[in-house]
């Protein structure tokens, strides 16, 4: 989404934690309402309005109106699912993770329809082919791993150097202390679930905050002068502990069925996704030093007029951009794909 907003480095950080900040008070009002609306121990897990509404007499109709309610929940919740997928494998097609050609983007609609036609049919085929609680735990480990991966991103990025050869000393520091975090949240969930004695909780827990205090021992490699995540090294280590934790929580079965989704998509990566990437970015930097010389050329025919010109003229918009976008990358996919041929 970062590609369709004006300023992405403010916009997206406001979006998303005063979505989070909404969703949050909703559900603390929602959880206050049907406390006071029947007894704790009569709430119904599976359906909890629908059947606090049919214990209160005159109101079975409100029922049928919170049900009808969820069922049309599901619609969006498919629809952003939709838009996150194309949204993913549309960057990972431009950088050829996967065959480039999912990365053409249809000029009518703005969209990436090979990515959303097949994927958005691979999704029902699953989803009809398996059960609701089997998938819901899957999709949670995904998304699980996902908000993991992401706050491991932003945590390496602040203190890990971009080359082994800049600050070798402060590179391994940063990953043993980053694989001591995770082998501290993997060891804790691993007990909690053991039921194992409390005092091995309590010493996992307390080398996990030392390593991740440790963290502010080091200089930041990266600092971000928009936005920046507070106390990254607590923030982003509290997120892969829980992380950690709550896929744990689902149970061994879709722990295992999540690895071996992830150990078959680790395979690609390493069979075809990290080789065709190599030659993506060789590619990359022949066809933009191409269009660089082309502008070139086309500025000095134009001449001076040009300078004088584009005074006047007015600032593109965010679809001109998003357009330009969208055709550029066509044309790197197209040419991908035909150097992968050749």
């Amino acid at each position: 989404m970062a590609e369709e907003a004006k300023n992405p480095s403010r916009d997206l950080p406001i979006a998303i934690l005063g979505s989070l900040s909404v969703a949050t008070i909703l559900y603390i009002l929602m959880a206050l309402a049907i406390t006071l609306m029947v007894p704790y121990y009569l709430i119904d897990v599976g359906a909890p309005f629908s059947a606090a509404f049919n214990l209160i007499n005159g109101w079975h109709w409100a029922a049928y109106l919170v049900s009808a309610g969820a069922v049309c929940s599901l619609f969006t919740v498919l629809l952003i699912q939709v838009m996150i997928t194309s949204r993913e494998f549309l960057v990972m097609a431009r950088h050829n993770l996967i065959p480039s050609w999912f990365a053409y983007v249809n000029s009518r609609t703005g969209t990436p329809l090979r990515i959303i036609i097949p994927f958005g049919l691979a999704k029902t085929i699953l989803a009809l082919m398996t059960t609701l609680g089997t998938l819901a735990k899957l999709v949670n480990c995904g998304y699980l791993f996902g908000a993991m991966m992401v706050a491991s991103s932003v945590l390496l990025r602040r203190y890990l150097p971009k080359s082994n050869a800049a600050r070798p000393a402060q590179r391994a520091a940063v990953l043993v202390r980053y694989w001591l975090v995770v082998s501290f949240s993997i060891a804790f969930a691993a007990c909690y679930q053991k039921h194992v004695k409390w005092y091995s909780l309590l010493i996992f827990a307390i080398l996990w905050i030392c390593t991740a205090l440790s963290f502010f021992m080091l200089p930041e490699v990266v600092k971000p002068q928009i936005f920046r995540v507070p106390l990254a090294p607590i923030v982003c280590s509290c997120a892969i502990f829980g992380g950690m934790f709550l896929i744990g929580s689902l149970g061994a079965i879709p722990v295992r069925n999540f690895a071996i989704v992830l150990a078959v998509v680790t395979g690609l990566y390493l069979v075809y996704g990290i080789h065709a990437a190599d030659h993506h970015d060789a590619l990359l930097a022949t066809f933009t030093a191409r269009h660089a010389e082309e502008r070139k050329v086309t500025g000095a025919e134009e001449g001076d007029g040009r300078a004088a010109g584009a005074q006047d003229r007015k600032q593109p918009t965010s679809c001109e951009l998003r357009r330009t976008s969208h055709s550029l990358s066509n044309e790197l996919s197209q040419a991908t794909a035909k150097g992968s041929k050749s």
